[in-house]
């Protein structure tokens, strides 16, 4: 969705309420966040507008509902609102997808509410993509804990015959670790489409379900060790190799001298920062954190580690929506570590 300038929003992840001020030249927008007096950068994906929730709102308050035609204006296609359950009620049947018909007087389908389903015990982080004729309608990234679902937007029955795909990546996430992206593309045929039909879990409707992942990557490491030595080990396995022309260039040096970890507390990269503000101290980590990254895409390293600390958790939650953007991130973590706590961000390229 596009947001001009002035535009109030809501924050998906916290809820907090704020304006946009600025376009940044990455896609990402600057938000001024009301309560806290803050300027942050963040994604659209992880913004909603406050006029389409009053206009929810309003909706649902009417006496007697109506159903608009396909042809009238398309209402907000998401609400972001996810419902927990009890984890005993999880059946493990992992990541799936559910599409809920919403019924015509005639009890012929109008659209499908589309519902993201984490059957499963672990939280996870997901993008998601919905593409019609090729072209991207609708994406999403945010993170869906377990035993959970999450509605994505919705799917006209009309549109079934617009080749919709969906695209699915995941993370694991836990205090254990996380494994790697697991990503799938399904292609909603209308043969299969309606072949489909059966009761979701945790929603414990009958859906058109598709199950997209069976499991969620368990891959751990052994928590004792150090963190630098740890990140050392499995980043120094090969050099950047770059061609120019008919020449190859391997630069050992530069790779091998790459610091595999950076410290974004604010004492580290700016000794007299006694007189910044929050805002200000907010900018200077990111802009670090935005070079530094940048530099070890471009050595081609294998993995680093982000130190952000815990504090509010601004600071790791807007570092964790620019990571889900870029795509050279296959995974990335923010696990227990002796030395760090739940103070660092593993990145796995």
């Amino acid at each position: 969705m596009l947001y001009a300038v002035g535009t109030k929003v809501r924050l998906i992840h916290t809820g907090d309420e704020g304006r946009v001020i600025g376009m940044l030249s990455n896609g990402m927008l600057n938000v001024h966040v009301l309560d806290d007096d803050m300027v942050i950068p963040i994604s659209p994906e992880d913004l909603t507008p406050l006029t389409a929730e009053k206009k929810t709102t309003q909706k649902a308050s009417t006496a007697t509902p109506t159903i608009k035609p396909k042809t009238s204006s398309k209402p907000p296609k998401g609400t972001d609102a996810i419902t927990t359950y009890s984890k005993d009620a999880v059946s493990h049947q992992g990541i799936l997808i559910a599409f809920e018909p919403v019924l015509n007087a005639d009890a012929t389908a109008e659209k499908y509410l589309i519902k993201l389903i984490n059957d499963s015990g672990y939280d996870v982080l997901f993008q998601y993509s919905l593409l019609l004729e090729g072209v991207v309608e609708e994406k999403k990234n945010s993170k869906l804990p377990a035993a959970s679902l999450i509605h994505l937007g919705q799917l006209w029955y009309d549109e079934l015959n617009d080749a919709p795909e969906v695209l699915l990546a995941i993370w694991r996430i836990t205090t254990d670790g996380t494994g790697g992206k697991q990503e799938k593309k399904i292609r909603l045929k209308a043969k299969t489409f309606f072949k489909s039909t059966q009761i979701a879990p945790l929603l414990d409707k009958s859906v058109h379900l598709f199950p997209v992942f069976d499991s969620v990557d368990t891959q751990r490491r052994d928590a004792k060790e150090n963190l630098q030595n740890y990140t050392k080990r499995l980043s120094r396995t090969k050099p950047k190799i770059t061609y120019t022309g008919n020449k190859i260039e391997i630069n050992t040096t530069a790779y091998a001298e790459f610091p595999t970890e950076i410290d974004l507390h604010i004492e580290k990269l700016l000794p007299d920062s006694k007189k910044l503000d929050k805002r200000a101290i907010l900018r200077i980590q990111l802009e670090a954190f935005e070079k530094y990254v940048n530099q070890a895409i471009h050595l081609g390293m294998d993995r680093v580690f982000i130190i952000h600390g815990v504090g509010e958790g601004k600071l790791r939650n807007a570092i964790a929506t620019r990571l889900i953007q870029l795509p050279e991130v296959v995974s990335f973590k923010n696990e227990f570590h002796p030395r760090y706590g739940f103070g660092a961000t593993e990145v796995i390229f």
